[in-house]
């Protein structure tokens, strides 16, 4: 269904950022009274009552609340405006799909892990200065933190929570923001589907605020970014996405059982060599994803959209 063109591309993201920016603070309140409802704690030491392993179950609700209220809620909010007849239809929620193409999505996943491991190698190679070096290390050191806490399972229901939490429900709201909402926008406003997707995956990287993660997550923007592009579908940009963060969300529930889970075990660094060979294959798949995506697309009758790109 064709969206209405409300506003120019560049007051859309405007729009689109208001309404992150309030999501995030009705958010940042409502995560706030859940930990001090069930934490019975000021609010100045609601900071290391979230670092306890023994809060695992609330931090993760409180992981939920805020990514629903900073990016689900806003990007539906946004579809909204453009499409009250079909909001969800606007983002890219849709039944053009096929086995196949989740299949090859899947084995973009596995090659992905190899071109993310050789591109955190490169990111460590990078010069910065030592006060950089030190501040970027800070922030590292900090989402650590957060990621152990977060990661206390020890038993196979704690995995499955995890996996629901984790994995399931960054992956739907992040589309949904980002390839739903932002990324066609971007590619309105530049008129170039490479770049509306380039300055959606750095904005993408750059939230996570990880200098040492920054070209494996701008990588696997672009690469999110495309299978949208080509299918229309976020379906399976959220399956890509929650494939991801499965394997990750597995490496943690491996780690914390055999309480190994530290700094150094968190870091995923390939040789170059292994994402130089994971790039060849995903050359491959995606042709063959393009040309499965054209017919899905003409079997289902859905015209090109602007809007959804």
């Amino acid at each position: 269904m064709q969206a209405k063109n409300i506003w120019p591309p560049w007051k859309q993201i405007a729009l689109l950022f208001m309404l992150c920016g309030i999501g995030l603070i009705i958010g940042s309140f409502v995560s706030a009274g859940i930990a001090i409802f069930f934490f019975h704690v000021p609010i100045s030491e609601l900071s290391e009552a979230l670092k306890s392993p023994k809060h695992a179950t609330v931090l993760k609700i409180m992981q939920v609340v805020s990514s629903f209220f900073a990016m689900g809620l806003p990007a539906f909010l946004f579809g909204l405006i453009r499409q009250k007849k079909d909001a969800f239809g606007v983002l890219g929620f849709n039944k053009a799909i096929s086995g196949k193409q989740f299949f090859i999505v899947v084995l973009m996943g596995i090659a992905g892990l190899f071109i993310g491991g050789a591109l955190s190698e490169l990111n460590s190679l990078i010069p910065i200065s030592k006060n950089a070096t030190q501040f970027f290390e800070k922030l590292e050191s900090e989402y650590n933190e957060q990621v152990f806490a977060l990661a206390n399972m020890k038993t196979n229901v704690d995995f499955i929570i995890a996996l629901l939490v984790l994995a399931l429900a960054p992956a739907l709201f992040e589309e949904m923001l980002f390839r739903g909402s932002l990324q066609p926008v971007f590619i309105a406003a530049s008129r170039n589907a490479f770049m509306g997707i380039l300055w959606t995956s750095l904005i993408f990287s750059a939230i996570h605020f990880s200098w040492y993660g920054f070209l494996t997550r701008l990588f696997l923007g672009i690469l999110l970014g495309y299978v949208f592009y080509m299918s229309k579908n976020i379906w399976l940009s959220v399956a890509l996405h929650f494939f991801n963060n499965t394997v990750g969300v597995t490496q943690l529930y491996a780690l914390s059982k055999a309480g190994m889970l530290n700094d150094e075990a968190m870091k995923d660094h390939f040789p170059i060599y292994y994402g130089i060979l994971g790039a060849v294959i995903l050359i491959v798949l995606f042709i063959n994803f393009k040309r499965e995506s054209e017919l899905v697309l003409s079997t289902h009758n859905i015209m090109k959209n602007k809007y959804i790109e």
